[in-house]
């Protein structure tokens, strides 16, 4: 069970968090809305027509994929002074499959810090 003190600490641990970051959440928000077109209206539509893209430029997307890749240039590896044990771990990230749940566990913490879902 978890200790009653410790949930209670982290709550409030958050909510003085979101508190102190809404400004930069709601920040995120509208620029992301710019982002997707929201800064043209109904004549601006009309105007250019269906030939103009409403999301000119994916922002979010592209810089999320440019974190993330970082890591295939140092990927983990572990290190310590018994080297059995580093060679039976290393070999362990780098099975294919550890390697792809590392870069989606990258990948969705770098969305989840962009406020992407």
């Amino acid at each position: 069970m978890i200790d009653e003190a410790l949930l209670k600490e982290f709550k409030d641990f958050e909510s003085r968090s979101h508190d102190y970051f809404s400004d930069f959440y709601d920040r995120i928000k509208d620029d992301r809305l710019f982002l997707g077109g929201s800064h043209f209206d109904e004549n601006d539509n009309k105007r250019f027509g269906k030939s103009r893209l409403k999301m000119p430029v994916d922002v979010v997307s592209n810089t999320i994929r440019a974190i993330v890749n970082q890591y295939s240039s140092a990927p983990y590896s572990w290190l310590t002074t018994d080297e059995t044990l580093n060679d039976i771990a290393n070999r362990f990230l780098t099975t294919t499959a550890v390697k792809a749940s590392i870069y989606q566990a990258l990948r969705n913490s770098t969305r989840l810090w962009f406020g992407v879902s």
